[in-house]
């Protein structure tokens, strides 16, 4: 479908781009569609990256955040290649665990703005364990820390159908990604009020402390365009 490979700012593409990417260079030197496709990643990618926002939101909002998690490690693979640029090295991307920092919400929740639901998950949780290791930021690695574990505890009617462990691919990249030697620490110097300002989304996040205290408090607000992807007429609307 045309559309995905020119949506930039839709997820779907960072996920189609990631992954091809990605099969690309474990293929690379086996034929010349594989570099024709690592090449074209890198070309769609460059573009997409501009959608990231200077502030590291992403304009489909917290939940389709999680799907730019395959453009970020394809980057990552990317930059360990030698006469590969690295497409990381940007301040948009070294800023970006900031927005599920701010936007996760108190017992395993985020702020389900758009079509997403309440509860966390592990789709991208690996990412922030990535960047505390690219940008060896100990505030990351403690984000990583403090939310890695909530896919068990925010689901736990999966227990009903049997479902007890979801997450062997997503340990795979965590165990990939983490650096041991990268002590976290309590993000206890950043703001409490942070706005995430762009061109086509608005999101503000106003909390009492940040992590899975369940006495915390956290309102969340958006703001931005219906014309984004995935938002549900629902620009104004604010979490307490």
């Amino acid at each position: 479908n045309a559309f995905y490979l020119t949506s930039y700012g839709n997820n779907w593409l960072a996920i189609m781009l990631g992954g091809y990417g990605t099969a690309g260079l474990a293929t690379y030197n086996e034929n010349d569609f594989s570099e024709e496709i690592v090449d074209l990643a890198i070309e769609r990618t460059r573009v997409m990256s501009e959608h990231l926002g200077t502030d590291g939101a992403w304009e489909e909002g917290p939940f389709y955040w999680g799907g730019i998690s395959f453009l970020i490690m394809f980057f990552d693979i990317l930059s360990s290649v030698p006469g590969f640029p690295d497409l990381l090295d940007k301040e948009s991307f070294r800023q970006t665990p900031l927005f599920p920092i701010y936007m996760n919400m108190p017992s395993c929740g985020r702020a389900n703005f758009s079509d997403a639901d309440y509860w966390q998950d592990h789709n991208s949780i690996h990412i922030l364990a990535l960047l505390a290791r690219k940008t060896k930021n100990p505030y990351y690695q403690w984000a990583y820390h403090e939310y890695k574990d909530v896919a068990d505890e925010s689901k736990p009617h999966l227990k009903d159908y049997g479902i007890k462990d979801f997450r062997t691919s997503e340990e795979t990249y965590q165990f990939i990604s983490y650096d041991e030697n990268l002590k976290p620490e309590y993000p206890g110097d950043f703001p409490l009020l942070k706005v995430f300002q762009g061109n086509t989304y608005g999101f503000v996040s106003s909390r009492s402390s940040f992590g899975r205290d369940d006495e915390s408090v956290v309102i969340c607000a958006s703001a931005g365009t219906n014309g984004t992807n995935h938002h549900q007429l629902d620009i104004g609307q604010i979490i307490i």
